[in-house]
C-alpha cells in the first residue's frame, strides 16, 4: 500500500515537471519568434531608410 502511494506521488511530481517544461518551451518558442520578427522589421526599416536617402 505504501509503495503505491509513493509511486503515485512520484508520478504526480513527474507530471508537474513535464507540464512546467512544456510551458517553458512554449515561452522560449514565442520568444524566438518575436526575436525573428524584430530582426525582420529592423532590416525593413534599414532598407526604407536607405531608399529615403537615395530619393532625397
Amino acid at each position: 500500500m505504501k509503495t503505491k502511494k509513493s509511486i503515485r506521488i512520484v508520478a504526480e511530481g513527474h507530471f508537474d515537471l513535464s507540464r512546467k517544461l512544456d510551458d517553458a518551451l512554449k515561452i522560449e518558442n514565442e520568444k524566438e519568434t518575436l526575436l525573428l520578427q524584430v530582426s525582420y522589421l529592423e532590416n525593413e526599416i534599414r532598407w526604407l531608410k536607405q531608399r529615403i536617402e537615395e530619393i532625397a
